[in-house]
């Protein structure tokens, strides 16, 4: 999860400095009640409700954009599944749509449609020598390529 312990060392004690935070607003509060002082108390709740409202902002913000994210990769992992076999649908049934996107970029050259056993033509035309077919299958694979057949 973390790179190195320098990273999990400074990530805990960020936590523990907000907890110890936490305790001294507490501490505070108890102290500010045994005081009767009530206004203060008022102010300081007031600034933590604004502050939770923008962190709220935030997280609808975020939510928003994921929820984007997600309907995204849905669309890309259904593009996926189009020329996917029957068995690749059935095992990706039921992940997430990341997992499912993973897995498809992952494996795609696994299914890439393959010509059967037998299916190619094994037979010679009668009037086609070696160097018309060689000709021919060289404009084919320039043709693959990009580059225009002489």
């Amino acid at each position: 999860m973390f790179r190195t312990r320098a990273g999990a060392f400074c990530i805990s004690r960020t936590y523990a400095n907000r907890e110890a935070e936490a305790a001294a607003a507490k501490a505070k509060e108890a102290s500010l009640r045994e005081q009767g002082e009530y206004k203060t108390l008022a102010e300081q709740r007031a600034e933590r409700i604004a502050e939770l409202e923008a962190e709220t902002g935030k997280v609808e913000t975020l939510t928003t954009r994921l929820d984007e994210a997600e309907a995204v990769i849905s669309d890309l992992v259904q593009a996926g599944l189009k020329d996917a076999p029957e068995y690749v649908v059935e095992l990706l049934d039921g992940k997430t749509p990341v997992e499912q996107l993973r897995y498809l970029n992952k494996h795609r050259e696994n299914w890439t449609k393959a010509v059967p056993m037998g299916a190619r033509e094994t037979r010679k035309p009668a009037n086609v020598t070696p160097e018309m077919a060689r000709e021919e299958l060289k404009n084919k694979y320039l043709e693959q390529a990009g580059f225009r057949p002489r």
